[in-house]
């Protein structure tokens, strides 16, 4: 899918305001760093993939939120000390300074330590200022991302359905057929390493193109792959990206004019027509590629050709405006 250079400042400032006093004593250092990358990858998840739209940027790049090898619990303190630039640990950090964290969050974290650890203050420190920054709500949804994470197909399932909850548009059936026909699609373009190339471009006829006696939509996100990422945070990135297009939707409604903007994948997925969806991944080692197919059913951006030869366009009765 298409991935943009993420900044990272949210977390820079979460990272600051966290420089407080790490725990001495008789715990575990590789087990306060595994805590550590726990917490701030699990930030950076809710910064930039879970938080409702607009966000900062679409998309998801654990590099740049200061999540890459280098902080996996796979290194020592004296190496993230190298890297300061990267401002996870500044200089007033000491290991071996006395202090606990102020408010303690074992059970997000799934930390069972029951006691002091070295880089207990800081990993229990960066949920605490998640939770003063977007409150209660986001600290629970990320408990449950740690604790309960959800599967690929409900985790996009799901953010397109809060998308179009948004425009008070009811939710997409999550449909087993048409997961397989996304999920042979994804598998041929990971294949091919070809690029992202759409069915009906390929073969309109396709029989995976009809479903139930409708014609099937079809969204595609194409991405540089990354070992930190699951495929459910690869597939909500690719629902954010295709919904970020509102943006540039002609509001109040799309005529059939060209508009200068790519705003097709926003309006299928928040399209009120289409009842049903099905999602697939492909991750494809030879071009280091990933790539998600979404389907549905009945298909959106659809028009009608009247006997006079006019377009109708069936924007205005489908893809409805904001309600909150």
């Amino acid at each position: 899918m298409a991935r943009t250079t993420l900044l990272g400042l949210p977390l820079v400032a979460l990272f600051l305001v966290c420089n407080l006093y790490l725990v001495a004593g008789d715990g575990d250092t590789q087990y306060g760093l595994d805590m550590v990358a726990k917490a701030s990858r699990g930030v950076c998840w809710y910064e930039k993939l879970q938080k409702p739209y607009p966000i900062d940027e679409q998309g998801v790049n654990y590099e740049s939120c200061n999540m890459n090898q280098k902080y996996d619990g796979q290194t020592s303190y004296e190496e993230i000390r190298k890297t300061k630039e990267r401002k996870l640990i500044s200089d007033g950090f000491d290991p071996n300074a006395d202090g606990q964290p102020a408010k303690q969050f074992s059970k997000v974290l799934g930390d069972s330590s029951g006691g002091a650890y070295p880089y207990k203050s800081l990993a229990h420190c960066l949920i605490q200022t998640l939770e003063a920054i977007n409150g209660p709500k986001a600290v629970a949804e990320l408990s449950e991302h740690i604790n309960n994470p959800k599967p690929f197909h409900q985790a996009i399932n799901d953010r397109e359905n809060e998308n179009r909850a948004r425009h008070g548009v009811a939710p997409l059936q999550l449909d087993n057929e048409l997961n397989v026909r996304a999920q042979r699609w994804a598998d041929k373009l990971a294949k091919d390493c070809a690029g992202s190339h759409h069915l009906y471009d390929v073969d309109k006829n396709h029989p995976d193109l009809q479903y139930e006696g409708e014609h099937v939509g079809e969204n595609i996100s194409e991405g540089g792959s990354n070992t930190l990422t699951s495929d459910a945070e690869d597939g909500v990135s690719a629902a954010n990206g295709w919904y970020s297009e509102i943006e540039g939707y002609p509001w109040p409604y799309y005529n059939g004019y060209n508009t200068g903007n790519v705003i097709g994948h926003f309006t299928q997925q928040v399209w009120k027509g289409s009842k049903k969806a099905g999602y697939g991944i492909g991750r494809s080692s030879n071009c280091d590629t990933i790539f998600i197919v979404a389907r549905y059913s009945p298909s959106g951006n659809t028009r009608t050709q009247m006997p006079n030869g006019e377009l109708v366009y069936h924007y205005k009765e489908n893809v409805m405006p904001l309600v909150h």
